[in-house]
């Protein structure tokens, strides 16, 4: 009796083992889809075709969303708000699970926040890197970067890591970027550090000049082997983890972004960025997310003496549940760094008439040419013809004296002698 006391016990433990590796398998499984979802895409991996997540059952249309960096602790201070989370909280990192570790200042954020008596507290948190690759060239002159095909600024506000030696920085070495992009898909670094030995090469950009064989995003080439999913197109934002095979980098894991920030399942939009040109006069637009602006609200704090493509702002906006966005409010920031104002596109100015020009008339033996009569400017005179003011008599004219003849003198003078007449 005793010894199938002891087979009953240990059989309940191994069903029960079985149970708890069963719910540890499970658990993980819908971390990943919390991952993928939080990061507010659909991810391809190396099949073709790929996983279209949808919202979890019950997660409606609500709260805010915050896109921006770090800019305290205490919390998160994001655009200026403060957002409560959990210390335990499982965020993401680039798709990938991480903890709250990888929280730091300048890092960009994309947080999902809901109302808890009174205070915004996080319901989702993916932290988002520009790129993670090595540096291929360091500009002296205006103090950018290149890494991993993607031109990098500096600005006064940007954090750098401790142990990082900026001002000796040489090809080769790894770095992590956190930054926003310009109109021109350029950066402008809110954080750079060193990368993890051993970590994949990262990007994340505006999907450009999409083929069969792959794409470009700045100045890099991402070439993959297998068909890309329907969804991806021109001006798509990616975020893409591969490697360098053969000189060329070789996407391995593709995650596209929408559109509409969190899929459009928030009420409020509050997002920090460098605008590209819109498609229509009225019209804002930040990434791929294109709004209607409103000029007698959401223009009212902004700095128009500057075109805002060379702005960094932050805007509020409302989403509506089709996904459309107006703006509410718009604050400028500060400007681009002056290095990449240059790189802009200028604003749109109409083009001046052209001036005809003038044909010339050439004859060998002619030193200087000149141009026929009929093509020379008739230019008016610098200064108008002065003509001479009419006499007129002085009103006090000086009287001149009477000027009168000499008397004449009949009698011839006594010197002469009348010669004497003889018969």
């Amino acid at each position: 009796m005793r010894n199938r006391a002891i087979l009953r016990l240990l059989l309940l433990a191994a069903l029960l083992i079985v149970a708890l590796a069963g719910c540890a398998s499970q658990t993980k499984d819908s971390w990943s889809e919390s991952l993928a979802h939080n990061a507010g895409g659909e991810e391809e991996s190396d099949g073709i075709g790929g996983t279209g997540l949808q919202p979890e059952e019950g997660d409606g249309l609500g709260g805010t969303g915050i896109i921006g960096p770090i800019s305290g602790f205490g919390s998160i201070i994001v655009n200026g708000m403060h957002i409560g989370y959990p210390p335990d909280m499982v965020i993401g990192l680039n798709g990938e699970p991480a903890s709250t570790q990888a929280l730091k200042m300048g890092r960009i954020v994309e947080v999902r926040a809901l109302p808890v008596a009174g205070e915004l507290v996080a319901h989702q948190i993916e932290v988002l890197d520009a790129v993670i690759g090595p540096v291929e060239a360091v500009n002296r002159q205006d103090g950018s970067l290149r890494v991993l095909g993607q031109t990098v600024y500096l600005d006064r506000e940007t954090v750098l890591a401790s142990g990082l030696d900026i001002q000796n920085l040489r090809p080769g070495e790894l770095l992590r970027v956190s930054g926003l992009h310009l109109a021109d898909g350029a950066l402008v670094a809110t954080r750079m550090e060193p990368a993890e030995p051993g970590v994949g090469w990262f990007v994340t950009g505006l999907v450009r000049d999409l083929a069969e064989d792959g794409f470009s995003i700045g100045g890099l080439q991402v070439r993959r082997g297998t068909a890309w999913p329907d969804k991806l197109r021109d001006g798509r934002l990616v975020l893409v983890r591969g490697e360098q095979v053969d000189g060329r980098f070789l996407g391995k894991k593709l995650l596209v972004k929408p559109d509409t920030p969190f899929n459009g399942m928030v009420e409020r939009l509050v997002i920090q960025g460098y605008p590209r040109p819109a498609t229509h006069a009225g019209a804002l637009r930040i990434g791929n997310l294109q709004m209607d602006m409103p000029v007698d609200s959401a223009v009212k704090e902004s700095n128009l003496r500057m075109p805002l493509i060379h702005q960094r702002i932050q805007l509020t906006a409302h989403i509506a549940r089709n996904g459309s966005a107006h703006a509410r409010r718009m604050v400028t920031i500060r400007p681009a760094p002056a290095a990449a104002i240059g790189r802009l596109l200028p604003p749109i100015k109409r083009p001046a008439t052209p001036r005809p020009s003038l044909k010339w008339n050439r004859t060998p033996d002619q030193g200087v040419p000149k141009p026929p009569l009929s093509d020379r400017l008739i230019r008016p005179p610098s200064s108008p013809i002065r003509r001479p003011a009419p006499l007129r008599a002085p009103s006090n004219p000086r009287q001149l004296p009477e000027l009168r003849p000499p008397p004449i003198n009949r009698r011839p003078p006594a010197s002469v002698v009348r010669p004497a007449i003889s018969f």
